[in-house]
């Protein structure tokens, strides 16, 4: 008896080293190479770093290293999501939400969604400003200027979320998102803002994936018909709303969730005649949208289009490119940020897309773009303040001064004040900054001044803080 239940022991023991160590072993001739998870895979560690020094974090990143190759990763890993979504009804990855019916959403538009930690009217209002202060500098140019907010899939779909979610949602005292909350802002500051939200609630269909953060082909139509109404350009025909269906499309939560395991859902395409081509290389080259609508520049040309296009845009327009590009004979997308404005000079659009994911939305008003800050006259009596300014920075490339900072004195700034920079207040106009907020640490700003403008040799900057003819102004101490 004792013998017997030795060899079992025995037996188990190897068999759970063999459990343990197949995976470490089998790196030698199965290493994990590909990643579901939308990032990329660390790669092979070195002692020394590029300077001769020794990589203190070398045991560290070499431990990176072998959890991201272990053998068989991505197959314990889809096993563990599917036993955790099939038995339990939950998910097994931190940034995919597992909703009803097998829904999936992206966590980090929770906050959004159940309303949480709104934004202040202060922060809207500088993010519908500075949008007026682009489109300006666009129309100053010449350009005819877009701002699309694409609406989160809870947005428009939170239905499926679970019922967790949706009873938070029902217990928040805020009724209204940051989105909605922006939209009077909007309007009152001019800005040319095409209303997703509203266009896809108007439909009676759903035009979102069940397993993608994003709109599909269907959805993606809508928003380009709409963009290029609201810019006043020609939309293409696509074959009579015609589409191919096949079903070979796995979402970014799919894979996120389900890794190798993920099961394609269905794809319409609409773009039967593809004539442009993405430059590549210095070439022109006719290659697959999916190899190249997720990099972070995209040129393309098309013999057969008109006009020239430039979109600062995000993942939402993955599936725009294909019909934009269809559309303009020349055009250029860009996840780069801040944005820079120089774009227009560079890339000599006709037409400049501005589209931002609706949990992106705050970065409006917190990252502003690179461009000259236009010249204000400023109309009514100046205050001096004291106390008002925190500390300014002033930096110089070359080509801008750039002048930012953040205001102390919250009890004098109203939502709608606007924040000016002078080298001399006394003669001629200021320059009006972009708002930089932030629910911390309050009131900013960001000014880009050119430098061949300001007074020489050295310029005292004066802040300006003015709403509705009532102004106030502090100096800077020192002279840059």
């Amino acid at each position: 008896m004792r013998s017997g239940k030795k060899i079992h022991n025995i037996i188990f023991i190897l068999a759970m080293m063999a459990v343990l160590v197949i995976p470490s072993v089998g790196m030698i001739f199965h290493p994990t190479t590909v990643s579901y998870e939308n990032r990329e895979l660390k790669e092979l560690p070195k002692v020394r770093m590029t300077d001769g020094s020794f990589n203190m974090r070398y045991f560290d990143d070499v431990s990176d290293y072998v959890s991201d190759h272990i053998a068989l990763r991505n197959e314990t890993a889809a096993l563990y999501s599917l036993m955790n979504a099939g038995m339990f009804s939950v998910s097994a990855r931190q940034n995919v939400i597992l909703g009803e019916d097998d829904w999936l959403y992206y966590t980090a538009t929770t906050d959004d969604y159940l309303h949480k930690d709104p934004a202040s009217d202060r922060m809207l209002f500088a993010a519908a400003h500075n949008m007026a202060l682009i489109q300006e500098y666009c129309e100053l140019l010449g350009k005819k200027a877009v701002f699309a907010i694409a609406p989160n899939k809870n947005t428009l779909y939170g239905e499926h979320m679970p019922k967790a979610y949706r009873d938070a949602r029902e217990r928040s005292e805020t009724k209204q998102s940051d989105l909605e909350r922006l939209v009077p802002f909007l309007v009152s500051e001019g800005v040319n803002f095409a209303d997703l939200k509203g266009l896809f609630e108007a439909q009676n269909e759903t035009l979102y994936y069940k397993k993608d953060s994003h709109w599909n082909n269907k959805g993606a139509l809508l928003v380009y018909r709409q963009l290029m109404q609201q810019a006043g350009a020609g939309a293409a025909d696509f074959d009579g709303d015609s589409p191919e269906i096949s079903v070979d499309f796995t979402g970014d939560l799919n894979k996120m969730l389900y890794g190798m395991a993920a099961r394609p859902e269905e794809k319409l395409n609409y773009i039967k005649d593809i004539t442009y081509f993405y430059c590549v290389d210095g070439g022109a080259q006719r290659l697959p949208d999916s190899e190249m609508v997720e990099k972070n520049e995209v040129e393309t040309v098309n013999p057969e289009g008109k006009g020239n296009l430039l979109m600062y845009r995000d993942s939402y327009a993955n599936s725009l490119i294909p019909y934009l590009s269809r559309t303009f004979s020349y055009a250029y997308y860009t996840k780069t940020v801040p944005y820079n404005m120089t774009d227009l000079v560079v890339r000599q659009p006709d037409y400049v897309i501005f589209e931002k994911a609706e949990r992106h939305l705050p970065t409006f008003a917190q990252v502003p773009p690179i461009m000259s800050a236009p010249l204000r006259v400023i109309e009514g009596k100046t205050e001096k303040a004291e106390f008002l300014l925190g500390p300014v920075r002033v930096s110089d490339d070359g080509v801008f001064c750039t002048v930012s900072g953040r205001l102390k004195d919250t009890d004098i700034i109203k939502n709608d004040s606007r924040i000016y920079i002078s080298a001399d207040p006394d003669e001629g106009p200021a320059y009006e900054a972009f708002l930089t907020e932030t629910e911390t640490e309050g009131s900013g700003f960001t000014c880009y001044i050119p430098v061949s403008a300001l007074p020489a040799p050295e310029s005292v900057f004066t802040v300006i803080l003015g709403s509705e003819g009532s102004y106030f102004e502090e100096s800077q101490e020192e002279a840059f």
